[in-house]
C-alpha cells in the first residue's frame, strides 16, 4: 500500500502548508481545507458570523450595524454605499466582492450602455423616420387581418413554388417607404418563408419594389 504520509495541502485560512501526518485516505485529505479546528474556527463563516463587523469599512462599504438574519442564521448587516444609500446584506458577500455596491454600479454601467446604443448610435437607426412615425406602433390586428386576406386569396399557396408551409405576407412596395399601401391587399402577396427569405437575401430589408419582386419573379421560372 501506497503511503499517503507525503501528501500535502495549503491551508485556505492560514495558508501555511500541512501534512497528511494521520495517513488518512487521498480521497478523505483533499476535502480537508484547514490544518487544525482552531485555523478553521478563525477563518471559517461560522468566525464571521461570531464577530461583530460593526463601524468596519470592506471595499469602500461602511457597515453600519447588525440587522435581522438570514433563514440559516447568518447576521445580516446594515451598509452604507460610497453613493450615500443604505442597503442590508451578508459580510461574506462583501468579503468575496459578490456585493459591491448597493446597485448604483450596475445602474450606472446599464446607463453607459444605454447610451452607447440610442437613436443615431445604434446600428439599425433609420434617419428618414419623423418622431410620429417612431412614436406610432403597427395595428398588429389590422396587419393580422391583412394576411389572413391575402393567404385567403392566393388560396394558401406561395405564388412562386406553390409551397403551403410556413407562409409569409410579402408587400410588394416596400412598408418603411410606402405608407399609403401598407395595409392593402393589392400591394401584397403570399410567399413560403424560403421564398420569402431568398428575395430579401437578394435584394436586401428595405425600400423593396414591386419591380424587383417582377425581376426575381422572372428569374425563378427560368
Amino acid at each position: 500500500m501506497k503511503n499517503n504520509t507525503y501528501l500535502n495541502k495549503i491551508c485556505t485560512g492560514c495558508r501555511c502548508t500541512f501534512f497528511n501526518v494521520k495517513n488518512i485516505k487521498p480521497s478523505q485529505f483533499m476535502r480537508i481545507k484547514y490544518c487544525n479546528k482552531d485555523c478553521r474556527i478563525a477563518n471559517s463563516n461560522f468566525a464571521r458570523n461570531v464577530k461583530n463587523y460593526s463601524g468596519t469599512i470592506i471595499n469602500n462599504i461602511k457597515i453600519l450595524n447588525q440587522n435581522g438574519k438570514t433563514a440559516a442564521g447568518t447576521i445580516k448587516y446594515d451598509c452604507q454605499c460610497y453613493c450615500g444609500k443604505i442597503f442590508n446584506t451578508r459580510v461574506a458577500r462583501l468579503i468575496n466582492k459578490t456585493t459591491t455596491s448597493c446597485g448604483c454600479y450596475q445602474k450606472k454601467l446599464i446607463s453607459k450602455m444605454s447610451s452607447s446604443r440610442c437613436k443615431d448610435k445604434h446600428w439599425n437607426w433609420n434617419p428618414n423616420l419623423t418622431d410620429e412615425d417612431r412614436i406610432k406602433k403597427r395595428d398588429i390586428q389590422q396587419i393580422n387581418e391583412l394576411r389572413k386576406k391575402v393567404f385567403l386569396r392566393d388560396k394558401y399557396k406561395c405564388q412562386l413554388c406553390n409551397n403551403d408551409r410556413k407562409l409569409n405576407h410579402h408587400h410588394l412596395d416596400g412598408w418603411n417607404w410606402c405608407k399609403e399601401k401598407r395595409l392593402d391587399i393589392n400591394n401584397c402577396i403570399t410567399l413560403c418563408e424560403k421564398c420569402h427569405n431568398k428575395f430579401h437575401k437578394k435584394y436586401g430589408r428595405g425600400n423593396n419594389t414591386r419591380e424587383q419582386f417582377e425581376n426575381f419573379k422572372y428569374e425563378e421560372k427560368l
